[in-house]
């Protein structure tokens, strides 16, 4: 069951042209949210990227934010989800433009948060100059081909470096380090899509009063970092445990977990893996 402009569709149902630009060019974009104990995490920071990645794509957002959270809400309900993920998909029909909302599974486990993950790093460059860089556009083939090859290789997300070899992203993720107390994270002009839960960790860093440095790095920064863990609106942080041959141990996270203790306080009571 999802939601498209509004009206109830069951799964098998057949509601978007084939030669639309949404279908034939992949134009639009989406959000993904985590649903915890009911409620849509930081919605409204989302629908504000949303009308601010639809500006950058000339598309027109021609639903009141006050209907998205009704409809949101209302599939929540009509699926009984109190656990789970919520997806905002919005594209550029023949003639007209397709809202869709969607709702899976959390993949994420206990085991995940224990073990914690390991990346890779890629071969290919982010374009940091790209229209698209900055938006959470429905053309992600090539995160999800290279996230696909990593995990055959035994890892379990790819992190891109830009043209000028400075830290960019995750393919589904940003990313933080830690070193000597002082936290880093790369910054917007690197080529990279700034998430919500980045800006969240951010402001929970700052919170704590713990140094954070946005910039420009370099691979052997992170290398030589003391603790690493990343971040996207579903896994919250996800301490990472191996990048390349490098081991790190996640047990000895300090600065990550007091960190993570700060983030929750900004999600509430409810937090719960």
């Amino acid at each position: 069951m999802y939601i498209l402009n509004g009206k109830t569709y069951e799964d098998k149902e057949k509601t978007i042209t084939p030669t639309s630009q949404a279908f034939m060019f992949g134009y639009g974009l989406f959000e993904t949210i985590k649903v915890l104990d009911g409620n849509i995490l930081f919605l409204d920071e989302h629908l504000n990227r949303l009308k601010n990645g639809c500006k950058t794509l000339n598309l027109e957002l021609n639903t009141k934010e006050s209907k998205i959270k009704e409809d949101s809400y209302r599939l929540l309900k009509l699926k009984n989800i109190k656990n789970g993920v919520l997806k905002i998909s919005y594209a550029k029909g023949k003639d007209e433009f397709y809202l869709v909302l969607t709702t899976r599974e959390n993949s994420y486990t206990r085991d995940d948060y224990k073990n914690g993950f390991k990346l890779m790093i890629s071969d290919y460059r982010r374009n940091q100059n790209s229209l698209l860089v900055s938006v959470k556009s429905n053309n992600y083939m090539e995160n999800l081909i290279l996230k696909e090859q990593a995990k055959d290789l035994g890892f379990d997300e790819v992190l891109f470096l830009n043209t000028d070899e400075h830290i960019s992203e995750g393919a589904s993720s940003n990313i933080f380090w830690i070193k000597g107390k002082k936290v880093y994270t790369p910054s917007k002009e690197c080529g990279l899509l700034p998430g919500i839960v980045r800006e969240k960790v951010i402001e929970a860093c700052k919170n704590l009063n713990l140094k954070i440095k946005i910039g420009k790095f370099k691979e052997r920064d992170l290398i030589d970092a003391e603790e690493v863990f990343i971040t996207n609106s579903v896994m919250d942080l996800m301490p990472v445990c191996q990048i390349k041959d490098k081991i790190f141990d996640i047990e000895k996270n300090i600065t990550t977990k007091d960190i993570l203790k700060e983030y929750r306080k900004l999600i509430g009571d409810g937090y719960e893996r």
